[in-house]
Parts: C-alpha cells; sequence; structure tokens
C-alpha cells in the first residue's frame, strides 16, 4: 500500500499518513489503550513500517529493502519517523504508564525505542539489548 488517506467527515476534511506516494506501508499496527482481554480496545497510537528505497537493488519496493519504523496518532496525525534503515519491525507494545515500546533488527543488534504514546513528539530513549540475532 503506497499511502492511506485519513477522512473527517464531520470536518469535511482529509489528510495522508506519508507526505508523498513515493514509499510503500509495510505494516501498520494499532496499539490498545487497554488490556488484550478487554472488551474495548481504543488504539492510542500506530506503529508503522515503511519502504522508501530500493536498498536491495531487486527495483521494487519491498520487506527485503531497508525499512522505517513511524508512529502515528489514530487519526493519521503526527506521522514521526522513530528509525531508518531497520531492517524489520520485531514488536510493538504498550507498557505501563502509558509508554509505547519499540523493538526493531538492524543486522545482528537489536534496538528499543520507547516515547510516551499519547505525546508522540515527546523525548526518544533508544536503547541497544545485549542480545544479538544470530
Amino acid at each position: 500500500m503506497p499511502n492511506y488517506v485519513y477522512v473527517d467527515p464531520s470536518r469535511r476534511s482529509a489528510h495522508w499518513l506519508l507526505p508523498s506516494m513515493d514509499s510503500v506501508i509495510l505494516s501498520s499496527e494499532a496499539l490498545p489503550s487497554s488490556e488484550y482481554g478487554s472488551k474495548t480496545r481504543e488504539a492510542v497510537a500506530y506503529v508503522h513500517a515503511t519502504v522508501s528505497v530500493d536498498s536491495s537493488g531487486d527495483e521494487r519496493l519491498s520487506a527485503s529493502d531497508a525499512q522505517q519504523i513511524a508512529v502515528s496518532a489514530p487519526d493519521g496525525k503526527g506521522y514521526r519517523l522513530l528509525a531508518d534503515k531497520a531492517d524489520r519491525l520485531l514488536d510493538a507494545r504498550l507498557l505501563d504508564g502509558g509508554r509505547l515500546f519499540i523493538l526493531y533488527a538492524k543486522g545482528k543488534k537489536l534496538t528499543a525505542i520507547e516515547l510516551h504514546a499519547r505525546d508522540l513528539s515527546s523525548p526518544l530513549v533508544s536503547y541497544e539489548l545485549p542480545a544479538s540475532i544470530k
């Protein structure tokens, strides 16, 4: 999917998630504000994996290319790039205290990013994990 359009019928407005059609959205995962067993699971943020450069040289944009990891609000606003040139998104979840946790692989390294889920412009905490991919 090259892009998502978000429509607000009450305001008769629309906007795109990405600023251009030059990328491919590989995945978008909603992160719920409540536990998975809860009956209501309103999303507080979305985590997106996109590709914008053919880094594999196969003349197409796909999961085999370097990926960008980004977040947005559920309405598609506040899009923020968190990691560039990741190999793949491994995990995204909401931690206690409303912190968003994202884990991705880049080469053999595992990197985690944390930020506040309700304030996607909040400062990032990024750290490598001692484990590696073999």
